[in-house]
């Protein structure tokens, strides 16, 4: 009796098959990078169709009102610089606040470490701005300081690292950097 062995197919090898490795990775690979490629289909679409013509993401425009020398944010830490910081020595984000104030006095908005930001104000009464909420648009004030007035002006302080002031419409643009900051909205004489 004769037995019949056909030859192996051309490009298929006992090897081949018995090697599943490569195809463990690859759906690995599709398993991790699948993802990346949405959220970056994503981030695309929401650069090109929900930024305004300046690059930013705004939220609608809302109104605060305060009887206190000035609105404040919470303490936003941003971490500390340090030799192994990738972010620290990068253009990371970019931040924009825009304020006016409903009469036609001066507005002033500034940000600064958050320790200079808490001396200045101080014993003054302002209000801290905390539990945002753009949609709808909702807030809550924690009323901060024993009611005295300010020392001097917000623009007479050297300490703010960014700062913006003047009638009508004021912008203030800021980069991140590491560290603990405060954003305080207020009138530029810093009457309440």
């Amino acid at each position: 009796m004769t037995t019949y062995t056909p030859p192996p197919e051309p490009g298929r090898t006992a090897s081949r098959r018995s090697r599943p490795a490569p195809l463990v990775i690859g759906i690995l690979l599709a398993l991790v990078g699948f993802p990346l490629l949405l959220g970056g289909f994503g981030l695309g679409w929401a650069m090109a169709t929900q930024s305004d013509d300046d690059g930013f993401f705004s939220t609608p425009t809302g109104q605060f009102t305060s009887q206190t020398a000035a609105l404040s944010s919470e303490v936003v830490n941003l971490g500390e610089a340090g030799a192994n910081d990738w972010w620290a020595d990068r253009d990371l984000a970019t931040v924009r606040l825009r304020a006016r104030s409903v009469d036609a006095s001066a507005v002033f908005i500034g940000i600064g470490p958050s320790a200079d930001v808490a001396g200045y104000l101080g014993r003054a009464s302002y209000d801290e701005i905390s539990d945002l909420r753009t949609d709808p648009f909702d807030y809550s004030l924690t009323r901060r300081g024993a009611g005295d007035d300010l020392s001097a002006a917000p623009t007479d302080q050297r300490f703010w690292t960014a700062q913006s002031s003047g009638p009508g419409i004021q912008s203030l643009t800021w980069s991140l950097e590491p560290g603990t900051y405060t954003a305080v909205i207020m009138n530029a004489d810093g009457s309440p």
